[in-house]
C-alpha cells in the first residue's frame, strides 16, 4: 500500500464546518501517518478568483474559491474544471470525499473521469423545515445524491442510521458504515465529582437552528429555579448569536448561561473536563462528534432521540435521551444530573469506556484504508483486464 495516492475532498476545513470536517481531517492525517498513503486535501476557500495550494500539518491543500453561499453550501461554477487540473496534478489513485453539503463532493464525482470515487455520507436528511432550502435539498436526495452514489466505487455511511435512510440510494453492496472517532487522549476528564455546569457545543448560524439551543434555553428557565447556582457555557458561534444571546437575557437567564464563543484545540478539551454534562438537543442529527467529545472526556450526554444519538447514549447509560422538542423532558433530565452528581459520573464513566473500546481516530482508519485499499486494488485489476483483452485483440 506504501504511495499510494488519495485525493481527500471536503466542503470545508477546521476550524469551518463541524464534524464532517473534523472527520475527513482526522482520517486523512491517520491515512497519511498511520497506513503510507500520500494524501492530498481539497476544499473551499475564500471568495477568490483562483486556487490556493497550501499546506495543512504539512499536508497539501487546495482552497478553492467561492463564488456565493446557498444556505451553508459554498458554491463556484469553476470547481470542474479546476478540480480536473489537480486531478491531473496529483494523479490520485482514488478520490475520498466527504457530504454533505451538496457541491463540492458531487462535482469531484464528476471531475473524477476514470479515478475510483468512495462518497462519505454524513447525515440522513437535510430537511430542516425551511423553504426554499428543504425543496432543494429534496432534490439533491432523490436526484443527485442518487447519481453519486451510483456512479461511487464504494459508499461509506457515517452510522447505521445514515445506511437505513439512504438504502434505497446506497446499495448495499457497496455500501460500509465507519463512524467518527474521536482523539481519547485528548479528550480526557479526571474521575469524581464535576461542577454544576452544562454544555452545549454547536455551530450558531442561521442555517444550524436544528441544533436546538432555543430549546435548552427554554428548559434552562426551569432548571435555574430548582438550580440557582447552575450554569450553561454555550460554546459555538455564528451570525445568528446575537439573537440568541438576547433570547438568553430576555428569559431571565444572563447569570446562568454564559456564551463562550468558538473554541478549539485545548481550550476545548479543558472546557468539557470543567463541566458535568453535555447537552444536545438537536432535532435533526447524525452522529454528532460532540458526543464522542464529551464521552472521551467523561462526561453523560443529554440528548434529542435523534439519528445515531439513541444508540451511542443508550437507556441511561451514558446518559439520558428525550423526545425531539420536548422541554419538559428536556428539564426534567437536566435536574437529574444536576442533582445526582455520583450517576452523571457513573453515567460519564461508562461512556470513556465505549470511546475506548470502539471510537478511536485509529480504528476508523483502519477501516478506511481497507475500503480504500479494496477499490484501487478492484481499479487496478480491471485495468489490468482491459489491457490484456487489447492485446489479445491486436493478435
Amino acid at each position: 500500500m506504501t504511495g499510494r495516492r488519495v485525493l481527500v475532498v471536503t466542503p470545508y476545513l477546521p476550524p469551518a464546518g463541524g464534524g464532517l470536517e473534523r472527520y475527513a481531517v482526522a482520517i486523512g492525517r491517520a491515512l497519511e501517518h498511520e497506513h503510507g498513503w500520500h494524501v492530498t486535501f481539497v476544499s473551499s476557500g475564500s471568495p477568490t478568483r483562483s486556487v490556493t495550494r497550501t499546506e495543512l500539518d504539512g499536508i497539501t491543500t487546495y482552497l478553492l474559491p467561492t463564488a456565493f453561499m446557498f444556505s451553508n453550501t459554498p458554491l463556484h461554477h469553476g470547481w470542474l474544471g479546476q478540480l480536473r487540473r489537480i486531478i491531473k496534478a496529483e494523479r490520485p489513485d482514488v478520490i475520498y470525499a466527504h457530504s454533505p453539503v451538496p457541491g463540492m463532493a458531487e462535482v469531484a464525482c464528476y471531475a473524477a473521469r476514470g479515478v475510483p470515487y468512495v462518497l462519505t455520507y454524513h447525515l440522513g436528511s437535510l430537511a430542516k423545515g425551511r423553504f426554499p432550502f428543504d425543496q432543494a435539498n429534496f432534490v439533491y436526495e432523490h436526484v443527485v445524491l442518487k447519481l453519486v452514489a451510483r456512479r461511487s466505487a464504494h459508499v461509506i455511511s457515517s452510522s447505521s442510521f445514515v445506511s437505513a435512510m439512504h438504502r434505497g440510494r446506497f446499495e448495499d453492496s457497496k455500501t460500509t458504515i465507519i463512524p467518527p472517532g474521536v482523539d481519547a487522549s485528548h479528550f480526557s476528564g479526571p474521575a469524581g465529582p464535576r461542577p454544576a455546569r452544562m454544555l452545549f457545543v454547536g455551530d450558531m448560524r442561521a442555517g444550524s437552528a436544528h441544533k436546538g439551543l432555543p430549546d435548552l434555553l427554554a428548559a434552562m428557565t426551569t432548571v435555574a429555579a430548582k438550580h440557582p447556582d447552575a450554569e450553561l457555557v454555550v460554546v459555538g458561534d455564528g451570525d445568528n448569536r446575537p439573537e440568541l444571546e438576547r433570547a438568553a437575557v430576555a428569559k431571565g437567564l444572563a447569570r446562568q448561561v454564559r456564551f463562550a464563543g468558538f473554541l478549539q484545540g485545548a481550550e476545548l478539551a479543558e472546557m468539557y473536563r470543567s463541566a458535568r454534562m453535555l447537552v444536545l438537543p438537536s432535532h435533526n442529527d447524525n452522529f454528532p462528534l460532540v458526543v464522542l467529545e464529551a464521552m472521551a472526556s467523561r462526561l453523560p450526554v443529554v440528548g434529542s432521540r435523534v439519528g445515531a444519538v439513541p444508540g451511542l447514549v443508550g437507556e441511561r447509560e451514558r446518559g439520558i435521551i428525550f423526545d425531539i422538542g420536548d422541554i419538559g423532558a428536556l428539564a426534567e433530565a437536566l435536574d437529574l444530573l444536576l442533582a445526582d452528581a455520583a450517576l452523571a459520573e457513573r453515567m460519564g464513566r461508562a461512556g470513556r469506556e465505549l470511546v475506548e473500546a470502539d471510537y478511536t481516530w485509529s480504528a476508523q482508519a483502519r477501516k478506511t484504508d481497507a475500503v480504500l485499499r479494496m477499490v484501487t486494488e478492484a481499479a487496478a485489476g480491471r485495468r489490468r483486464g482491459t489491457r490484456s483483452g487489447q492485446a489479445l485483440a491486436a493478435r
